[in-house]
């Protein structure tokens, strides 16, 4: 079972090192925002991660 302590941890270095003035990149002041979209970006990521065909470097 997993802790509460691990159930809610916040990304405290990105989102303090999201970028300022990038023009691809929208700056959220939010915290539960951010919060939120990264939970979706990491779920993303994880995901794709999964998909990836494997790599068969002997082919």
């Amino acid at each position: 079972m997993i802790s509460k302590s691990h159930q809610n941890w916040f990304p405290v270095w990105q989102y303090l090192n999201q970028p300022l003035f990038h023009s691809d990149i929208k700056l959220v002041l939010n915290p539960g925002r951010f919060w939120q979209q990264y939970r979706i970006e990491y779920l993303n990521r994880c995901w794709m991660r999964q998909c990836l065909p494997n790599h068969d470097p002997q082919r």
